[in-house]
């Protein structure tokens, strides 16, 4: 299921409101993974650090597969800082990458940040809605913002913009939305496993 927004929709109160707040903390996040699972400083370092391969690992998945499927897209992947409520750009294609690098997102405003909050996908909206800088830098003209999440769990949205005014397809949607269950399913990976029992007939 997803959304298609007629122009002009708006996005939270504020659209296009410059956004301050802490830059994307990999540790932070990992603790609230973890949060139910015990776990020693080292090994959640440890997880911090394959979070942040995850994210580069998924980020190569998603130009590839994007590259093949709709070669006409460019992709920006946020996460989560759930702590202060802000979507953070992490990876992003070559083309948006210098535009985007640090950019941060309040969670319920503009177009990635009200797909966070709403965890539903949203595909064929104004990109001026979500990055007005990259918009016009690259002359986008459609918007498709799919959440990234297992479960309950949200890890951050997966937006993909094209510059023609060829809407994105249902089978489009469907590819992107399966790119960002992958990237879900390599993020969980990277959570600590929970402790071991022990085994009813071991000895204390």
């Amino acid at each position: 299921t997803f959304i298609t927004l007629v122009d002009g929709m708006i996005i939270g109160s504020e659209p296009n409101e410059p956004v301050e707040g802490p830059r994307f903390d990999l540790e932070s996040l990992q603790k609230r993974l973890s949060n139910r699972r015990p776990n020693t400083a080292q090994n959640l370092d440890h997880h911090s650090s394959a979070i942040s391969s995850a994210f580069n690992l998924a980020a190569a998945r998603i130009a590839v597969d994007l590259r093949e499927r709709i070669p006409d897209s460019i992709f920006v992947l946020y996460g989560l800082d759930e702590t202060a409520s802000h979507l953070v750009a992490v990876c992003a294609s070559s083309e948006a990458k210098p535009i985007v690098e640090g950019l941060q997102i309040r969670v319920a405003r503009r177009l990635s940040g009200w797909v966070a909050a709403n965890q539903v996908t949203v595909a064929n909206s104004d990109p001026r809605l979500d990055i007005p800088e990259l918009s016009s830098a690259l002359s986008l003209r459609k918007a498709l913002c799919t959440p990234v999440s297992s479960g309950t769990l949200l890890f951050g949205v997966l937006a993909v913009y094209r510059g023609s005014d060829i809407p994105f397809s249902a089978r489009e949607v469907a590819t992107v939305e399966s790119l960002s269950r992958t990237v879900a399913t390599m993020l969980v990976e990277q959570m600590p496993s929970p402790p071991q029992l022990a085994d009813a007939g071991a000895r204390v």
